[in-house]
C-alpha cells in the first residue's frame, strides 16, 4: 500500500508535467498559425521550432526523466519569449507572457522548493534581458497597426483557456488522488493491519477518531489504536493529536495511561497506541453502583493525585479531570487501580498554549472559577477543583452544581456556594473528608491545597471508620466482573461544542448534545436555556 500511495503522487506530479508541455506546445501551435495568417512566417517558424522542443520535454517526461523534461519545457518557453519581446517590441505586451511562465514553477514543481526558486529566478533574468533588449535594439519586425490589437486579444484568450484547463486538470487529478488515497485507508482498515498491530473490534468513537482493539504482532500484547478520522485531519487537529500522544508519552506514573506506539501510516491514517484497559469509568461505577463509600472515594482521589503530581512536576495541567477520563481497572493482582486519561487538552506552562487565548477548553461541571474568569491563569490548582468535584460526584452520586443550561451551570460555577456532601447524600460523610473535598472546590485557588502531593498526603490522614483494603476491592470485582474495554473511549465519547459566555468562547463537552447557549455576551444576546444532560 505504501507503493502504491507513492506511485499516485509520482503520477499525480508527472501528469502535471505532461499538462504543462502538451498546453506550451498547443498554446505554439495557436500562434503559429495566427503569424502565417498574417504573413509573418519568419515568426511563425520560431514557433514550430519551440512546438518541437516542447514535444521533446514531453517525451523526456513519458520516458522517466520529468525534471529534465519540464526544465526542456520552461527553458524554451523563456528564451522563445525573450526573442519574441525583442523582434516584435514591447508594445505587443508580450512582456506578460514572463508572468504566465510562473505558474510553472509555482503550480507544477511546488513540492521542489530549489526547482522553484531556479526557475523563478530563469524566468525573472529573460525578462528583464528581453526588456533590455527590446528598449536598445528595438523590434526587428514590423507589425500592422492592426495587427497589435489582434495579437494581444488573442494572447490574452489563449492564455485564460490555458489556464482554466489547466486549473481544470489540476482539480480533476486532485479529486482522483484523494478518491485513491480514501480507497487505500479503507483498505488498511479492511485489511485489519496497522504497522505491527493486527486491528480486532472497534471499541469506541468520538469527536476525534475512533478506538480499536489491536494486537501486536511478534508481542502478542492487547493493544487499543487511537485513529484520527478521516476529515479531522486538518492543522489544528493534527497539533492536537500530536500535543497528546508527546505529552503523555513524557509521564510514566502506573496511574497515567501508557502510550506505546504513534505514526503515520503511508496511506494517511494518523494513529496512537495505547495501553488496553479493560474496567469502567467513574462515571459507569456510579452509574451502577450508586454513591461509593468513603474508604473507596479516598482510595481512588490518592491515585489520581499520584498520576497529577508527576504531570504537574513537568509542569503539565490535565485542564480535563472527570469521572469520563479516570478509569477503575485491575492490574495484574491488584484490583481498583486507577488510570488517568485523555491529556488532550493538556496546557504546558512551560511553553506557548497551543489553544488560542480567552479559550476556555474542558467539561462545564468540572471548570475551576478561574477557568471561567480567566484562562491564562489556570495552573495546577485547576486540577484539584476538578479532583474535589470528582470526589463529591463519587460520595453523592451527583455533580457540585445542576443547572437546567449551561449558562446557568458556569455561573453557578463562578458565584453560588457548594452545598456539602453530607447534605445532598443525606447521610453522613467523616467531616474530614468531607472538610477536604469543599477546600478543593473553594472558588479561590490559592484557598485549595497547595499541590497534589499535599492533598494525597491529607487523604491519607482523614480519618475513616475502616480503610479500603486489598480484599476488600478483590471481593467487589469477584462479584462485579462484568467489565468493559476502555481505552480513552468514554473521555472521546463526546463532542467538543462551542458557547459564548461573557465574551468567551468556551469549548464544553456536553456528551454528544449540541447546547450552544448565550450567555451575557458582547452582543448582548439572550441566553438559551437548553437544558443539559444528566451526567456531564
Amino acid at each position: 500500500m505504501s507503493t502504491d500511495a507513492n506511485t499516485s503522487s509520482d503520477a499525480f506530479e508527472r501528469a502535471l508535467f505532461l499538462m504543462c508541455a502538451f498546453v506550451a506546445a498547443l498554446n505554439h501551435v495557436g500562434w503559429a498559425a495566427i503569424f502565417y495568417a498574417v504573413d509573418l512566417p519568419a515568426i511563425a517558424h520560431w514557433d514550430i521550432v519551440a512546438i518541437i522542443v516542447h514535444l521533446i520535454g514531453a517525451a523526456f517526461i513519458v520516458k522517466g526523466r520529468p525534471f529534465i523534461g519540464i526544465w526542456i519545457v520552461m527553458g524554451s518557453a523563456a528564451i522563445h519569449a525573450m526573442i519574441l519581446t525583442i523582434a516584435l517590441g514591447l508594445e505587443t505586451g508580450l512582456g506578460y507572457y514572463f508572468l504566465l511562465l510562473m505558474a510553472i514553477p509555482v503550480v507544477v514543481v511546488a513540492k521542489h522548493p530549489r526547482h522553484v526558486v531556479a526557475m523563478c529566478v530563469l524566468c525573472l533574468a529573460t525578462g528583464v534581458a528581453a526588456s533590455a533588449g527590446a528598449l536598445v535594439w528595438g523590434p526587428w519586425v514590423t507589425l500592422h497597426q492592426d495587427v497589435v490589437p489582434r495579437i494581444n486579444a488573442v494572447f490574452l484568450t489563449s492564455t485564460l483557456l490555458g489556464m482554466g484547463a489547466a486549473a481544470a486538470l489540476i482539480l480533476e487529478l486532485n479529486r482522483r488522488t484523494q478518491r485513491k488515497l480514501t480507497r487505500l485507508r479503507q483498505e488498511a482498515l479492511e485489511a485489519r493491519q496497522l504497522g505491527q498491530y493486527t486491528l480486532g473490534d472497534k471499541i469506541g468513537e468520538g469527536g476525534m477518531g475512533e478506538v480499536y482493539r489491536a494486537t501486536h504482532a511478534l508481542l502478542r500484547r492487547p493493544a487499543a489504536i487511537k485513529l484520527l478520522r478521516e476529515g479531522q485531519v486538518n492543522e489544528a487537529a493534527m497539533r492536537r493529536f500530536e500535543r497528546e500522544v508527546q505529552l503523555t508519552s513524557e509521564l510514566t506514573d502506573p496511574n497515567t495511561i501508557a502510550i506505546f506506539d504513534y505514526g503515520r501510516t503511508p496511506e494517511g491514517l494518523f494513529y496512537y497506541v495505547m495501553e488496553y484497559l479493560e474496567g469502567l469509568s467513574l462515571n459507569a461505577l456510579v452509574d451502577q453502583y450508586g454513591p461509593q463509600p468513603p474508604e473507596r472515594v479516598v482510595h481512588i482521589l490518592k491515585q489520581v493525585c499520584k498520576s497529577l503530581e508527576e504531570a504537574h512536576s513537568h509542569g503539565l495541567v490535565h485542564r480535563d479531570i472527570k469521572p469520563a477520563n479516570i478509569i477503575l481497572c485491575e492490574r495484574g493482582t491488584r484490583p481498583d487501580f486507577v488510570k488517568v486519561l485523555d491529556f488532550g487538552l493538556v496546557k504546558d506552562l512551560g511553553a506557548q498554549d497551543a489553544t488560542a487565548q480567552d479559550i476556555v477548553a474542558g467539561t462545564p461541571a468540572y471548570l475551576s472559577p478561574e477557568a471561567l474568569a480567566d484562562p491564562n491563569t489556570i495552573g495546577p490548582s485547576s486540577d484539584l477543583y476538578a479532583v474535589g468535584a470528582v470526589g463529591y460526584y463519587l460520595l453523592t452520586g451527583e455533580e457540585v452544581f445542576e443547572r437546567k443550561s449551561i449558562v446557568e451551570l458556569l455561573r453557578a460555577q463562578l458565584l453560588d456556594p457548594p452545598t456539602p456532601p453530607h447534605e445532598r447524600l443525606g447521610a453522613p460523610v467523616p467531616e474530614a473528608l468531607e472538610q477536604l473535598i469543599m477546600d478543593c472546590l473553594n472558588k479561590d485557588p490559592a484557598n485549595r491545597p497547595q499541590s497534589a502531593a499535599v492533598l494525597r498526603r491529607t487523604l491519607d490522614t482523614v480519618d475513616l471508620s475502616a480503610p479500603w483494603t486489598e480484599d476488600e476491592a478483590r471481593i467487589w470485582w469477584t462479584n462485579h466482573r462484568r467489565r468493559e474495554p476502555v481505552a480513552e473511549v468514554a473521555a472521546e465519547a463526546t463532542i467538543l461544542d462551542e458557547s459564548r459566555v461573557r465574551g468567551l468562547i468556551v469549548e464544553v463537552d456536553v456528551h454528544g448534545r449540541k447546547a450552544l447557549d448565550g450567555a451575557t455576551t458582547l452582543g448582548g444576546n439572550a441566553p438559551s436555556q437548553e437544558p443539559l444532560p444528566k451526567k456531564g
